[in-house]
């Protein structure tokens, strides 16, 4: 053998390990209909798995390259189960992402009350979050066998498990690549934030018309104000704060007085799909690099529904 040739194997070996050896799946299609990826579901225990908080992954069934992690934490400080919003998380995973829809108050973790409805603490125990985080990275790859971005991780929430995703984000500032709140409250954002992560607020005008659901100064109009450059904030019309839930705890929030609901209960299906293409766009764009997504936000000619009411963007930092 030749010393160059052997030299160039040398070089081709170098680039093999320092070379990662999947690219991150990038979607190009239209955010508003199902992925081009079939997904499926796993339950991460605290019981079987010793995973520190009870999750959901939803999750391409093929290793199409790495995908980016979103966690989502549901309404009430993630008191409302993420499996109360399997059709948005599964649907978002088609476009190439790994959901994990995070249960920090799950009964059977709550030290001898499983049988109570009453909320613990667990809920805002920011700890256990990041634990769970530790956790993940070292068991989801091979819990799911597929390849992990995680330097593409983002965070989803909706309601006050937006102040969970908040705090997340607040107290490390690395971790997360970007951020989407849907319909969010939070207490705890007093003063405008000084670092840059990309966010996105989305806001309907019927959560704002029966408190508690979306209180003005605390709400989606807020977390917009209180952000800085890349931020996008939108308000739709038409639908209210328990619209994008499931259907069975859709039925639940109905027969409640707290959160007024639409009166196009026909146009439901459609809706969900509206905003999972919303959360979706965002996360395209920033965890996938695929800016040209964003337009399905920002252009409301794209938008498969007619419910706009505002557009506030402010992304060329």
């Amino acid at each position: 053998m030749r010393y160059p040739d052997i030299f160039c194997g040398v070089l081709f070996a170098l680039f093999l390990l320092v070379s990662p050896l999947t690219t991150v799946f990038v979607n190009n299609g239209n955010p508003f209909v199902n992925g081009p990826l079939n997904v499926t579901s796993k339950t991460l225990s605290i019981l079987k798995d010793k995973s520190p908080i009870k999750a959901t992954a939803y999750f391409p069934t093929v290793n199409n390259g790495s995908f980016g992690v979103i966690f989502f934490v549901g309404g009430f400080y993630g008191v409302i189960w993420s499996e109360n919003y399997s059709d948005i998380l599964s649907k978002i995973a088609s476009h190439g992402f790994i959901v994990i829809g995070m249960d920090p108050d799950w009964p059977a973790d709550r030290n001898g009350l499983s049988s109570s409805t009453i909320p613990s603490a667990n809920y805002r125990d920011m700890d256990k979050y990041f634990k769970m985080y530790d956790w993940l990275k070292g068991n989801l790859a091979k819990k799911l066998n597929l390849d992990v971005a995680w330097d593409r991780a983002g965070t989803l929430c909706h309601s006050a498990g937006c102040d969970n995703t908040l705090q997340l984000v607040m107290m490390n500032q690395t971790i997360f690549k970007a951020s989407v709140w849907l319909e969010p409250f939070s207490a705890s954002l007093k003063t405008p934030i000084n670092f840059t992560h990309p966010g996105y607020a989305y806001g309907t005008q019927l959560s704002e018309e029966i408190i508690p659901c979306a209180i003005p100064g605390y709400d989606y109009r807020h977390y917009y104000k209180m952000w800085k450059c890349p931020r996008i904030m939108t308000e739709i019309s038409t639908f209210g704060h328990c619209d994008l839930l499931n259907p069975t705890f859709w039925e639940a929030c109905r027969s409640l007085p707290l959160c007024k609901i639409t009166k196009d209960i026909k146009q439901l299906p459609e809706y969900r799909m509206f905003v999972q293409g919303m959360a979706t766009a965002f996360l395209m764009g920033y965890l996938q690099n695929n800016t040209q997504a964003l337009q399905y936000i920002t252009r409301k000619e794209l938008w498969p529904l007619d419910i706009y009411m505002e557009i506030d963007v402010d992304i060329k930092c």
